[in-house]
């Protein structure tokens, strides 16, 4: 099955925000955080395949207590 809703890629003026994937067209332009002279919207077509990735830093490490009260940093835990 194919799925024919088309997705359009909104890209704000803010360098700091992320790309976002919009469906719906009209939900879009009543949003309050878009802006059309400054904002670039880009249709999505079947041949575009959009990829991804998450990666996590943590701000600080973790430590838990195991049952003897010993703490370890949960990254070097076994």
């Amino acid at each position: 099955m194919i799925n024919s809703e088309k997705q359009y890629l909104w890209i704000r003026d803010e360098q700091n925000l992320p790309p976002q994937v919009i469906t719906d067209l009209d939900t879009l332009y009543k949003h309050s955080q878009y802006d059309p002279n400054t904002d670039k919207l880009y249709e999505i077509g079947p041949e575009v395949k959009l990829e991804l990735t998450l990666k996590v830093i943590p701000a600080k490490p973790v430590t838990r207590e195991n049952a003897s009260g010993y703490r370890t940093s949960f990254e070097n835990r076994e």
